[in-house]
């Protein structure tokens, strides 16, 4: 973990995973730690109280919009000139009408060359 630049979930999800495995409720601090356990503890409440610092100092009164994502598969870009026929376009078709019903509002389309 050191040297490396991770976002605010790996150090949640990994503190989240030690509790667990000490039999402790997320959220309960446990009382003593293992002294093997200890560097990792402190890494781990480090990283957690520093992910705390910058979630509170963001702004409560903006509204933002959250946009659900899927890949469209049938648009794959791997399957080569079989996106080309009548059968492909109408996967791509009944996909995007499947995906819209679901209220996912973005698609991913892998291009590769």
């Amino acid at each position: 973990m050191r040297g490396k630049k991770i976002g605010w979930l790996t150090p949640f999800f990994l503190f989240s995973l030690a509790a667990c495995s000490l039999g402790v409720a997320a959220g309960d601090p446990p009382t003593t730690i293992p002294a093997e356990s200890s560097p990792v503890y402190d890494e781990l409440d480090r990283s957690l109280r520093a992910a705390e610092k910058r979630v509170s100092s963001l702004p409560t009164d903006t509204n933002h919009v959250t946009s659900f994502a899927t890949e469209l598969l049938a648009a794959n870009g791997g399957r080569g000139s079989l996106l080309l026929t009548e059968r492909a376009r109408s996967a791509v078709t009944l996909s995007l009408d499947r995906i819209k019903d679901l209220c996912i509002t973005c698609v991913v389309v892998n291009v590769t060359t």
